[in-house]
């Protein structure tokens, strides 16, 4: 019981995090940080903001992390403000291992921000190189009640009507948001997010070049995951479908290649996404190595044969009962 007490206390001791690290006001406008306030899963920090570059903004407490959350986010993070002085008060809960910040943000992009936290949070931040300017970094997420699941099969449709709107930025956080965040709530959007969504992606990426940059820069983040042994299939999978899309499946025969010298047993797991590549290369002894049990695999591409070619079939005779009835009607 006793032990249970101290590692609450310990929980919800205050952490210093007024360290400063990183800061960006490339156009003259400045965010002051004042104070936080830090415990556990809970965090407050005030301020004062100086808005000179534009004539509204939204001001907003985030955390940059490679963990991806289901979080939505909280009304007391964000704050809109006017051009001019003012003072702030964020807070959030739902902390996640990463690098605080306050940043201005506009047209669903950030253009002023300054990262604090702990003593080490600070010193990673001092490492960061703003100019870059990411264009994968994840900065919207639709409103949801706590215990509610965003509705999947309303995020791509909104995607595609805000890039037919001209709204491409915004039309790109969909896509972000979705590519990072869909399995988490229905698992049944596997095959749509790494086919349709994609598709879609590319399609904003012709429109907006931006787009095309988040698209490879998420892809060069994964893979280098798997080049430094730090991925599995379901990452491979991601790889692969996005270098579909982007016409450069030379890519995933290179990952797929140095993955094979590197570690044997995840090129076995990975083998079913790039299986018709490697035909196509003429590389039959990668495939026999990696198969498995030759007949089996056999069997298996047999019975996908059967069933597409009886789903055309039933496709086909649809069509031709509806042309009959149509001719019958007329």
């Amino acid at each position: 019981m006793m032990e249970r007490v101290r590692q609450a206390a310990k929980k919800n001791a205050p952490i210093r995090s007024d360290y400063i690290g990183k800061t960006y006001f490339p156009r003259g406008d400045s965010i002051e940080i004042l104070s936080v306030e830090r415990s556990g899963n809970w965090m407050k920090v005030t301020g004062r903001y100086n808005l000179v570059s534009t004539d509204s903004a939204d001001l907003t407490l985030n955390i940059t992390s490679t963990n991806k959350t289901g979080f939505p986010q909280e009304p007391s993070q964000s704050l809109h403000i006017s051009k001019g002085r003012g003072d702030f008060e964020l807070s959030r809960s739902h902390l996640v291992p990463g690098l605080p910040h306050v940043s201005m943000y506009a047209n669903g992009e950030s253009f002023a921000g300054v990262y604090f936290g702990t003593r080490d949070e600070a010193l990673e931040e001092s490492r960061f190189n703003f100019n870059a300017n990411s264009a994968s970094t994840e900065i919207w997420s639709p409103s949801f009640a706590p215990n509610e699941k965003p509705d999947m099969q309303k995020v791509l449709p909104e995607a595609k009507d805000l890039m037919n709107q001209g709204r491409y930025e915004e039309a790109l956080q969909r896509h972000i948001w979705y590519h990072n965040h869909a399995l988490e709530y229905d698992q049944g959007q596997t095959g749509v997010r790494l086919s349709f969504a994609l598709s879609d992606w590319v399609e904003l990426g012709r429109r907006y070049p931006r787009a095309k940059q988040a698209l490879i820069e998420i892809r060069d983040q994964d893979t280098r995951a798997l080049m430094e042994g730090k991925g599995y299939v379901n990452l491979f999978s991601d790889v692969s479908a996005i270098n579909r899309e982007l016409q450069d499946e030379d890519a995933t025969y290179t990952l797929f290649k140095t993955i094979r010298e590197k570690d044997p047993k995840l090129a076995q797991q990975c083998y079913y996404w790039i299986e018709s590549l490697l035909v196509a290369k003429g590389e039959y002894q990668w495939c026999f190595d990696h198969m498995g049990d030759p007949q089996f695999r056999f069997d298996s591409i047999r019975r996908s044969f059967d069933m597409e070619r009886g789903s055309h079939q039933r496709m086909a005779d649809i069509q031709k009962k509806s042309r009959k009835t149509t001719a019958s009607a007329a």
